[in-house]
């Protein structure tokens, strides 16, 4: 990446996001936190390395926009309403968001993530984190069996990462999650969604976990939930009451699938867009499932651990 190069994409970058802005696109604080996140490791370590770029340029990836401004309203008015959030669990999700609950919120969090190395450049980024001491990390944690005590902690995040856990591990999940959240405490999801259940396999196996989850010479990527799916996989459980849903879908129908080409194809040459492409290609649909075309969901489980005891 040449010096005009890096300059070019920084420049689309920011035109991209107050495009984006004048269109409405939420979460415009977690797209200025991941840029001055990105500034300060510059000037600290002064150098224009290329992964730097990368945040510089895109600190924000896809329907994360979505996402971070869901979980972050979530997390505002339980503070606001003075619940004592005191530790959160955070199950392996983009790494900016975590980092925005310690720095921007002022709250403890544990980040677990079975893949080392996206864990390794959590913790090298976390220096650059105002109050990193309010950080934790775990390594080689499976979400589907978490090496904590009952009732640890006060609230848990997972940001896109349910829909990528193979087989029937996305509801054992949902079961440690309730396990060690406490009573009153809330589990803050989100994944993708289609009006029929999908399982996506790739040629490339993308999760070292997903490796015995082979089919037809490819590997288990991610599923789509549908309204049916979401009920018996994620909500259908003992102890946890749904607390809110929201949706985001796509717009026009299919276009997700052909960014998603270009971006696998392109890169940052794509993605530098996205605050833009997200302002204008995803509609708020309230509560309401997408009829016919991909969307995400987010959602917020309260745990109420005396739900089926008589």
């Amino acid at each position: 990446m040449t010096l005009y190069q890096k300059i070019r994409f920084v420049f689309t970058g920011i035109l991209s996001r107050l495009k984006g802005q004048l269109n409405g696109l939420p979460a415009i604080e977690f797209d200025t936190f991941g840029r001055m996140l990105a500034i300060r490791e510059i000037f600290y370590n002064r150098t224009l390395h290329p992964s730097i770029i990368s945040r510089l340029a895109n600190p924000v990836s896809c329907t994360r926009y979505f996402e971070y401004a869901y979980a972050g309203s979530i997390v505002k008015a339980q503070l606001q309403q003075g619940n004592k959030i005191q530790s959160v669990l955070d199950i392996s999700s983009p790494r900016l968001f975590p980092f925005w609950m310690v720095e921007k919120a002022g709250l403890s969090v544990h980040m677990v993530n079975p893949d080392q190395s996206d864990l390794e450049e959590s913790r090298h980024i976390a220096h650059f984190v105002n109050n990193k001491s309010n950080l934790k990390f775990s390594d080689n944690v499976d979400a589907t069996c978490l090496p904590f005590e009952e009732n640890s902690f006060d609230m848990a995040t997972s940001i896109s990462v349910i829909e990528h856990v193979p087989d029937r591990g996305d509801s054992v999940m949902i079961s440690e999650l309730k396990r060690v959240v406490r009573h009153g405490g809330l589990i803050i999801l989100s994944f993708p969604v289609k009006p029929e259940f999908t399982n996506e396999y790739r040629n490339i196996n993308y999760y070292e976990r997903n490796q015995n989850s082979e089919k037809n010479g490819k590997y288990f990527f991610q599923r789509f939930y549908d309204e049916e799916s979401i009920k018996k996989r994620i909500v259908g459980h003992f102890d946890i009451v749904e607390s809110d849903r929201r949706y985001w879908a796509e717009t026009p129908i299919g276009w997700f699938e052909d960014y998603e080409r270009k971006w696998m194809k392109e890169g940052l040459n794509q993605i530098v867009h996205d605050p833009e492409f997200m302002s204008k290609h995803f509609i708020a649909t309230g509560s309401n499932h997408p009829m016919n075309s991909m969307g995400i969901c987010c959602m917020t489980l309260i745990v109420n651990k005396q739900s089926h005891k008589y």
